[in-house]
């Protein structure tokens, strides 16, 4: 008999909730009731459009993911949640893991990484993706005292810029055409821009987020001879024209390419997928202005209608600035 709900894409452009039996199992002893998941308006938007590359099927799948990219597919990659059954240590633990949306998920315990039981539920669903924004700062290393540009506000340039202010001396400047980014921005403390002309010194390091050619071309403007963007975008099928035959090209501008499932080169030696998730974890349980970017909870039973505003082409501009999560799962 079916004991949970598992959110589902579809190749006719919908999603739905489908019935499923989840029981624990010798490999995966632990069975996690979920409480909260994070969204992903970039990367969860190009897979519910099917726009995955197919050279990159493999590369992006998750753990515990069902089905393909070709659909149907369930997928996600952060999930909070309480073990109620496992081995006696984890048992009623407040966990965070990577799976995709569901009420009721299997995992092993090394999968698991615990949550201090002080910090609310919900801020442990940005976990995933502040790793993406750490991993990008370790990328660009950023330094006290570094004049930063993130072009483009929403959601990971959101918890970039809470990174990047972190940093002793950092001057951060966010840039979004949106009105809507810039005054939430304003009301984080961020200094904010529209783009165009800018009339400041000379960044040292520059973020691209936004996931659009206009944006990409914006970071290109304002990166520092010799240097790179750093890109924490990710396209998916999407063609992006980029203008190098421009002043980037004089300059010796170039892209880099900020991806979570690779460790830097300089970090690879010491550090692991684990520990790298361990560390944001700690991260968000620290400070209380990461509560403050959760700014879109979606009941889970709306998860669908959410997805299908989000497959529109215009989807992420109808959303609210900030980071989107699906909770109530426990009532």
């Amino acid at each position: 008999m079916p004991n949970a709900f598992r959110l589902v894409h579809h190749a006719n452009g919908t999603t739905t909730w489908e019935d499923v039996r989840v029981d624990a199992t010798d490999a995966e002893p632990c069975l996690i009731q979920t409480i909260c998941t994070g969204l992903s308006r970039g990367t969860e938007r190009l897979v519910a459009r099917g726009m995955v590359p197919k050279e990159l099927h493999d590369t992006m799948a998750v753990p515990g993911q069902v089905g393909t990219f070709d659909f149907p597919i369930a997928y996600g990659y952060s999930l909070v949640g309480r073990v109620v059954e496992g081995p006696p240590s984890w048992r009623g633990a407040l966990v965070h893991l990577l799976r995709p949306h569901a009420t009721l998920v299997t995992a092993h315990p090394g999968e698991l990484v615990r949550l201090d039981e002080e910090i609310t539920p919900v801020v442990g669903t940005m976990i995933s993706n502040v790793e993406t924004a750490l991993n990008a700062v370790w990328d660009a290393s950023v330094q006290p005292g570094d004049r930063v540009a993130i072009v483009g506000g929403g959601g990971l340039g959101a918890l970039l810029a809470v990174l990047c202010q972190r940093i002793p001396g950092t001057d951060v400047l966010v840039i979004d055409p949106s009105e809507a980014v810039r005054t939430f921005g304003r009301t984080l403390g961020w200094r904010v821009h529209a783009g165009g002309v800018i009339e400041e010194d000379p960044f040292d390091v520059v973020f691209h987020t936004s996931a659009t050619a206009g944006g990409l071309s914006e970071a290109l403007r304002l990166a520092p001879e010799d240097s790179s963007v750093i890109d924490l975008s990710w396209y998916g099928s999407m063609p992006v024209a980029a203008p190098l035959g421009g002043l980037a090209h004089p300059r010796r501008v170039g892209i880099r390419l900020s991806q979570v499932g690779q460790l830097p080169l300089t970090r690879r030696a010491r550090w692991n997928f684990l520990r790298r998730r361990t560390k944001a974890a700690e991260l968000v349980s620290s400070d209380p202005v990461w509560a403050q970017l959760l700014t879109d909870p979606v009941d889970w039973r709306e998860a669908p209608a959410w997805f299908d505003r989000l497959r529109e082409a215009s989807g992420q501009a109808t959303l609210p600035p900030g980071v989107s999560f699906l909770n109530n799962f426990v009532s």
